[in-house]
């Protein structure tokens, strides 16, 4: 069972459908449409546009478009087996420049938790930027609780420390499985997460299966010697490292750090760029840590919010 949880939000509202707006599933021929609806987004860099064929070619994605009498308004994402088959993910809401402040982004929230729950689904996730404002406040309005911050940090090839002295590393086995996995349910990684952790993006729980898969892909690292504290580090095809776990003794924490940034800059497949980010929840001591490993915050979204809403509660 995943950790209590502490609301951040104690009061809960929800809004009655809104006069003059109506949604519709999207499709590949609405590409133009898309793309007056998230000109301004990102300074005109919004990676919707980009992902829209990609996405609507998935069956378990669902794409929204929101219109009224004066066309498009908006759009969402409703994306299927994401973040868990009994989860329903919202992404990528967006409000054309013309209809802010009248009450799209409530009316694609009200739409995308009447949806969640047609489906059957227990619960429903959204994450968004610290300072994304305007999704914050949807989120009391809605009851959606506040699962956890994480951090989004990446390392330049230049502050790779030098090898000198330091710890080695080595790979965490299936046999040490028990061991592995009591430290990460003891840690305050785990606890503060309530349970999820985000991998390249994809936010879900680290359950005992999720867990023993990283085990058996080779994922899950420590220093030599005695297990005393783990990371979980996953190589995508595309030669991209992710950091998406990080937990056990304080002091051995910015040895794995450095050692695992010195492991990943010697693995690079030729013609690779250096691409390593460390998505972890956030804490005092790993936000300390990572800066001291080289780490930097992401220029944009340095810090992510992660709401949950749970379904199976009736609605107000």
């Amino acid at each position: 069972r995943r950790p209590p949880r502490s609301t951040l939000f104690p009061y809960t509202t929800l809004f009655r459908s809104l006069t003059g707006f109506n949604v519709r599933p999207g499709n590949v021929e609405d590409l133009s449409l898309v793309k007056e609806i998230c000109a301004d987004v990102n300074g005109g860099n919004d990676y919707i546009p980009y992902l829209w064929d990609e996405w609507n070619a998935n069956p378990q994605n669902r794409a929204f478009i929101v219109e009224s009498d004066e066309g498009a308004a908006g759009l969402y994402w409703l994306r299927l087996d994401f973040a868990g088959a009994e989860t329903g993910w919202l992404q990528g809401v967006r409000v054309k420049a013309a209809f802010r402040g009248r009450g799209v982004g409530r009316f694609i929230m009200e739409q995308a938790i009447s949806q969640s729950r047609k489906l059957s689904l227990h619960t429903l996730q959204y994450v968004t930027a610290r300072d994304n404002y305007p999704m914050h406040h949807m989120a009391g309005l809605f009851g959606f609780w506040h699962v956890g911050t994480f951090l989004n940090y990446s390392l330049e090839q230049t502050e790779v420390p030098p090898r000198g002295n330091a710890l080695e590393s080595r790979l965490v086995t299936t046999s040490e499985f028990d061991e592995a996995y009591r430290l990460i349910l003891d840690s305050d990684e785990y606890q503060l997460g309530h349970g999820i952790y985000c991998l390249a993006w994809n936010w879900k729980h680290l359950s005992m299966d999720v867990f023993r898969k990283h085990l058996e892909r080779r994922e899950v690292y420590c220093l030599v010697g005695a297990l005393k504290v783990l990371a979980i580090l996953r190589r995508t095809e595309d030669g991209e490292s992710w950091l998406s776990f990080l937990a056990g003794e304080k002091s051995a924490r910015l040895p794995l750090l450095l050692e695992l940034a010195r492991r990943v800059s010697k693995n690079i497949a030729p013609g690779k760029p250096f691409q390593y980010t460390a998505q972890v929840v956030q804490t005092p001591v790993n936000e300390t840590l990572l800066q001291q490993a080289g780490f930097k915050p992401d220029g944009h979204e340095p810090g992510l919010l992660l709401y949950e809403l749970d379904l199976e509660e009736p609605a107000p």
